[in-house]
């Protein structure tokens, strides 16, 4: 019984652990594709002035 729960703790906090990593990974993409896209705006001022 007890290898029992032991397994399912495991098993959930294997899950929480993946959600953490897969959050940690996607903000640091959306960061680095915000580190590039200042020379958008830059772009379309000079074409609006």
């Amino acid at each position: 019984m007890l290898v029992f729960v032991a397994t399912i703790v495991l098993y959930v906090f294997g899950f929480v652990f993946l959600y953490g990593v897969i959050r940690v990974g996607v903000r640091h993409g959306i960061q680095d594709a915000e580190a590039n896209r200042p020379e958008v705006p830059q772009r379309r001022q000079l074409t609006e002035v």
